[in-house]
């Protein structure tokens, strides 16, 4: 008996001592989230946006959520600072060092020596989750409260690969960017902003239009083991270090009863929907219905939906570098099944890596083409170089032109009737027209994704 009641007050003990502690682990925890800012500079317009992250390393390493940076020219991306509760109230100045090619997890780099109330969360202990498991976070109030830091706390939904191995609460259990920590202050996971809210919100010239409403709270969040592998992938380049490609378009999950009827005991494969010309999987003969059941000697990976499989399969490919061998388990049009060896390409350009000239005279800018729009227009010969109209300012000569107007995404074919080969030959005579005031007149003949079209802008 006396035992017993001993157990019992040493358990009351814990438990209060726990309480007590709690505020104490709290506070050393918020110290790791950051609070970012940085200002968007586009052709005509110049804001300044906010988000958060998370302290990676005493470096001064900070990691931002790929959806809270928009995949867009670096040198769009300018004045990085960071804030924390309890430092400096002019923030500290930050280098944008690009996002990680896998995951598209952005990176920051604050710079100059930390202060005291800065803590990565790499000097916390490590855990594993459970469904079921109550855990908490941190997040910060506004400008307006310091960044003071609050506490969420919610219980484990659901954990599994989507692709990435990921746990899912009933509520918020972060800030958007935070971590994630069980009631020991073991960190457990990095939470991100995988959801959003759909509103309808009507114009005042009556038009209706949909908007996402982003949280600023998240339920959603990876492992720290996940965490670990993104971190070792910071770039070495803002503008994204070079990736491997293989040429494939389209990838579809395989219907199962075709599955079955080609004998696949676990059901699976992807089916290639096109191929691009002169494209890796061209040259090792690759063709528009082939099935890959493999990858480097393994069956591919069946996660819990079609979709989760297929950017399982897309994240792998991304973590090999142009010139690296792969491996391809195929079964081809006639049912045999074949094993390819394939060397990855380079990453075609993207939005990203994109070059763009604004001419504000002329009210719009154009750009270098990507791969999207390629494959927008079914231009599966792979990417040449064409002009893309970037941005068309509202009420300018571009977007009043008759009888059509300018719009973005519209290709340049003709200046002037005049051919346009390239992007430089579109910037240099565009250039020259935006700078002589006596031309008074511009025909740009455009083609959009489906037509062709003449364009009279007026130039005052």
């Amino acid at each position: 008996m006396a035992r017993f009641l001993l157990s019992v007050i040493l358990c009351v003990f814990a438990v209060r001592l726990s309480a007590a502690s709690f505020p104490e682990m709290f506070a050393e925890r918020a110290k790791c989230f950051v609070v970012v800012k940085y200002i968007i500079e586009m052709e005509e317009d110049r804001r300044q946006l906010s988000t958060s992250g998370m302290l990676a390393d005493a470096d001064g390493l900070v990691m931002l959520p790929s959806t809270e940076i928009p995949d867009i020219s670096p040198k769009c991306l300018k004045d990085f600072k960071a804030y924390f509760y309890g430092g400096k109230e002019e923030g500290y100045e930050a280098e944008f060092l690009g996002a990680d090619k896998v995951s598209g997890v952005k990176f920051l780099r604050i710079k100059g020596e930390l202060p005291d109330c800065m803590k990565p969360y790499t000097v916390f202990g490590r855990a594993k989750f459970e469904v079921g498991q109550y855990l908490w976070g941190t997040g910060a109030l506004g400008e307006e409260f310091s960044y003071e830091p609050y506490c969420l706390r919610s219980y484990v939904s659901c954990k599994g690969r989507r692709p990435l191995d990921m746990g899912m609460c009933n509520s918020p259990v972060s800030g958007v960017g935070g971590g994630v920590f069980d009631d020991s202050g073991n960190f457990v996971g990095w939470a991100l902003n995988f959801s959003s809210e759909e509103r309808l919100i009507v114009l005042p010239n009556g038009s209706k239009a949909k908007i996402d409403l982003l949280e600023n709270r998240a339920s959603t969040f990876l492992s720290a083991d996940e965490l670990d592998a993104i971190v070792k992938r910071v770039p070495e380049n803002p503008s994204g270090d070079p990736r491997g490609w293989l040429g494939i378009v389209g990838i579809q999950t395989l219907k199962k009863e075709v599955a079955n009827f080609l004998g696949l005991k676990d059901g699976f494969g992807l089916v290639v929907s096109d191929i691009i010309t002169n494209s890796p999987a061209a040259k090792a003969g690759l063709q528009k219905g082939d099935i890959i059941i493999g990858l480097n000697g393994k069956p591919l990976e069946r996660l819990n939906s079609d979709a989760a499989s297929r950017d399982k399969f897309t994240m792998d490919l991304r973590k090999t570098k142009p010139g690296d061998k792969i491996t391809l388990e195929l079964v081809v049009s006639n049912g045999e099944r074949r094993s390819v060896p394939v060397v990855m390409g380079e990453s075609p350009r993207d939005s990203v890596k994109a070059e763009f000239r604004y001419f504000k005279r002329l009210g719009f800018s154009v750009m270098e083409s990507t791969m999207s729009e390629a494959l927008a227009r079914r231009m599966l010969g792979g990417l040449t170089d064409f002009p893309v109209v970037r941005f068309v300012k509202p009420n300018s000569p571009a977007s009043s032109a008759s009888p059509a107007a300018l719009v973005r995404g519209d290709m340049i074919r003709e200046i002037n009737s005049k051919p346009i080969k390239g992007y430089a030959e579109a910037v240099s005579v565009l250039s020259k027209i935006n700078d002589d005031n006596s031309v008074k007149e511009l025909v740009i003949l455009a083609e959009d994704y489906r037509e062709t079209k003449m364009v009279k802008i007026k130039l005052d």
